[in-house]
């Protein structure tokens, strides 16, 4: 070490009070539009990535942004369903994979997607143990979801009421954990899936209960008319609230199953005049409306975009404030070591000396606040989790 960096380093050591506060105020400075920057960046790669991953989402018309965020974030919304029907509409139409889904439950508040195996093998979702949900009541969790709730293999958990106090609205039922996901880094860590039928037990459309001709001959009160080949139940019956490996056969539903709800369909195409095809045929449509997520999050990133923009302002006039203490704390500090400068003169130090030593001050100080905002800038990208999963 110089001599001359040697006299600033044991400078900013005398003055550690002032040393202290400047390289703080550098650091807060800087900190702001660095970690701003950060987790902009990967929110923007995630969301991005996240869209690109599905060609089409197809739903009942109304706001697009809070279907796509439904569709591919599972954030809860109050929307209008579309039928079965058209899930089996597009898939007899040959021209996509068709991937059914429901989102209107939740466990522990944890979001209960319902849908089938093909959503697990589109999206590179595999078990880091047990399996994924094959029968009604089964449930595999997100990697982060059962860290979460603290469950594994074997356990069983209760959805959650739609509606707590609503007696009208179907109680919980105990679900099955069948398996764990390996971690995946997306939104889908930090759910459960099960089967579509489960889904549709748990609002109710599915019941599970013994044969109505053995329910009759073990409690005739629970008769309350007879036909030929039929016989009608009352509705004190007590229907099954687990799944059990015997009583999972007994869950129907009496009525047309194409009228069955599902809250979004991704779709995925063979290719692009395939999608072109579907996406104008559906939203031809009054009733639904089919979507390119991508195009949807790009007008969401703008958004996200002009916030950044707001907070890049509010960090220049940080930085402006920032400045004009530094300089203040300065130009005092050059005052009150007046004497100390013009000894140095006096013992007869170069020419422009005092100067350097000044810069090399303030240099240091501006290096090591740069070195702290950068850290700390660092450390949120690796603690704060990914936005995305936040939605």
């Amino acid at each position: 070490m110089s001599g001359l960096a040697r006299l600033a380093w044991r400078q900013a050591r005398h003055a550690s009070g002032r040393s202290t506060l400047l390289v703080a105020a550098v650091a807060v400075a800087l900190f702001v539009p660095l970690a701003s920057q950060v987790l902009t960046l990967r929110f923007d790669r995630a969301l991005r990535a996240r869209a690109a991953s599905t060609p089409l989402v197809v739903g009942a018309a109304g706001s697009r942004f809070d279907l796509t965020l439904e569709a591919l974030f599972f954030r809860r919304a109050e929307r209008p369903s579309v039928s079965r029907e058209l899930a089996e509409e597009l898939r007899t139409d040959g021209r996509a994979l068709v991937v059914p889904m429901h989102l209107d439950h939740t466990v522990r508040q944890r979001p209960l997607v319902g849908t089938s195996p093909e959503y697990f093998e589109q999206r590179g979702l595999t078990c880091a143990e047990g399996s994924l949900p094959l029968f009604v009541g089964d449930l595999t969790l997100g990697a982060r979801a059962a860290e979460a709730l603290g469950v594994g293999v074997g356990d069983r958990v209760f959805s959650d009421p739609p509606k707590l106090y609503d007696l009208s609205q179907p109680a919980a039922m105990e679900l099955l954990v069948v398996g764990v996901l390996r971690p995946s880094g997306t939104p889908d860590d930090g759910v459960a899936f099960a089967d579509l039928r489960t889904a549709w037990a748990l609002d109710g459309h599915l019941h599970g209960h013994a044969a109505a001709e053995e329910l009759a001959a073990g409690d005739p009160d629970l008769v309350i008319g007879t036909a030929e080949g039929r016989v009608a139940l009352s509705g004190a019956l007590i229907e099954e609230r687990r799944f059990e490996a015997d009583q999972r056969e007994r869950f129907h539903y009496h009525g047309d199953e194409a009228s069955l709800p599902l809250s979004a369909i991704l779709l995925f195409p063979a290719d692009e005049e395939a999608r072109t095809i579907l996406k104008a045929r559906i939203n031809g449509r009054r009733t639904e409306q089919a979507l390119r997520p991508e195009q949807v999050v790009e007008d969401l990133l703008a958004v996200v975009f002009r916030v950044k923009a707001l907070l890049d302002r509010i960090a220049v006039l940080l930085g402006l404030s920032t400045a004009a203490l530094v300089s203040l704390v300065a130009a005092l500090s050059l005052r009150v070591r007046a004497r100390e400068l013009r000894t140095l003169d006096l013992l007869g130090a170069p020419r422009g000396f005092v100067a350097r030593l000044v810069l090399l001050e303030l240099g240091l100080v501006l290096a090591l606040g740069a070195a702290l905002a950068g850290a700390g800038a660092a450390l949120v990208g690796a603690l704060v989790p990914d936005l995305v999963t936040l939605l």
